[in-house]
């Protein structure tokens, strides 16, 4: 095992890798020419009628306010059967996409003060057909002050506007997509397992390995060694993602699972719609990766999507039927069990 300093020196620069991997994820293949309107809170998308142009200063927002943009992307020839993503320039607190009028997926900034997740970029399509026109409207919150959270702080952004900017749709590199996520993971093994364990050692060996292949500087070199240094150190950290327990140790699933806040952070009415981007981004999920699961534990979350996005709430009935989306708890909303009593716990359920 390597030293403790050099190691963690070594896990440093990884990490500062995924980094340098993550601006090297998605590659524009075009642009979205969008137009705008900013409305108060509403669960169907404005009529077409209320979008105009961009905003002259470059800026959109306000406390509660949404901004809608809206466009159109035809799917060329060139890019039949691949892919898709939309990486939007545009700034906002939390945003969700509505592809051809229903809601698709949700978006998290890159920076703070939202950064939660790899989620400024998200999948339009797994395979554009060419000619198909694809109609893109991206949903943005400029957030709201929250005062006495904690209960003696304050959350406030002070400025409720953003700068807008283009929608671009890319492509993903793959290759590199693979590596981050491998990277990612046993890093984060690494720091869970025990520092005195055999297992940690051999990840924590397998990472310093790994970093001696690696090509730090893209730039420095030709894409070519670049990449040719990423398919040399990958089988070092498959060899170690790939490695099981032995077969008298209990096996242990993970499934998908949002514990949706009802009225914390946020109003009711907001929460309506943070149901709405996070359960259209778990069927957008389901269909990336085929083998992933989805355990919702509300009664009444469903229900705010039932009455306010009917579309989603049969989208959701077909992955429940498939077996994908599992309606779990049989409570009406996730209940606090540290200050409780009785009565309340049985009017939850």
């Amino acid at each position: 095992m390597l030293a403790k300093q050099g190691i963690e020196q070594t896990k440093f620069k990884l990490r500062r890798f995924l980094s340098t991997l993550e601006t090297r994820l998605y590659a524009p293949v075009g642009t979205v020419d969008t137009r705008f309107c900013q409305t108060a809170l509403q669960h169907q998308m404005p009529d077409d009628a209320q979008f105009g142009p961009m905003p002259e200063d470059g800026r959109w927002g306000g406390e509660g306010a949404y901004g809608w943009f809206k466009g159109a992307f035809t799917v060329p020839v060139a890019l039949d059967g691949q892919a898709l993503y939309l990486y939007p320039k545009t700034k906002f607190y939390e945003a969700m996409l509505w592809l051809d009028g229903e809601p698709h997926g949700i978006y998290t900034p890159k920076e703070p003060p939202n950064m939660t997740g790899r989620h400024f970029a998200g999948c339009v399509t797994t395979r554009a057909k060419a000619g198909e026109t694809l109609e893109l409207t991206l949903e943005c919150y400029a957030f709201h002050d929250m005062p006495g959270t904690m209960p003696f702080t304050e959350l406030s952004l002070k400025d409720y506007t953003y700068p807008t900017g283009p929608m671009d749709v890319c492509t993903r590199d793959e290759e590199i997509a693979a590596f981050l996520y491998d990277l990612e993971t046993l890093l984060e093994l690494a720091d869970a397992l025990d520092e005195t364990s055999f297992r940690r050692a051999e990840v924590e060996n397998a990472l310093y390995d790994a970093h001696l292949k690696l090509r730090y500087d893209p730039d420095a070199c030709t894409d070519e060694a670049f990449r040719n240094a990423l398919r040399g150190a990958r089988p070092l950290l498959k060899e170690q993602l790939d490695k099981r327990n032995a077969g008298t140790t209990a096996f242990v699933g993970l499934t998908g699972h949002s514990h949706m806040d009802t009225a914390w952070l946020w109003t009711i009415a907001e929460t309506k719609k943070k149901c709405a981007r996070t359960f259209a981004n778990q069927l957008n999920l389901m269909a990336q990766y085929p083998e992933y699961r989805f355990v919702q534990s509300s009664a009444y979350h469903a229900d705010i999507i039932r009455r306010h996005y009917p579309g989603l709430f049969r989208r959701i009935g077909e992955a429940v039927r498939g077996g994908r989306w599992e309606p779990n708890g049989g409570v009406w909303v996730e209940c606090d069990c540290n200050l409780t009593g009785g009565e309340y716990m049985i009017r939850q359920f």
